[in-house]
């Protein structure tokens, strides 16, 4: 059985103001790119929005394979809290 963990990450617009703030379209790629070289994949994405449709950023969700040995480290670090 394949194990998997998650990653959420919010690549936030560009602007000062909330209601002026523009998704760049470079960031995403930049941030996207870093990423699938790490090993995670995309699963989903959505323009995450403050209220009143006033866009903060792109809210994306990664997955990604965990080894057996990644595994353990992971239990182990459980187990010490």
């Amino acid at each position: 059985m394949r194990t998997f963990e998650y990653k959420t990450v919010l690549v936030c617009g560009k602007g000062f103001f909330s209601a002026t703030k523009k998704l760049d379209i470079g960031k995403i790629d930049k941030t996207l790119n870093q990423l699938g070289k790490d090993g995670w994949e995309l699963v989903t994405s959505k323009v995450a929005t403050k209220g009143w449709g006033l866009d903060d950023g792109l809210l994306c969700i990664f997955k990604r394979c965990v080894t057996t040995n990644q595994l353990r480290g992971h239990l182990k670090l459980a187990e010490k809290r």
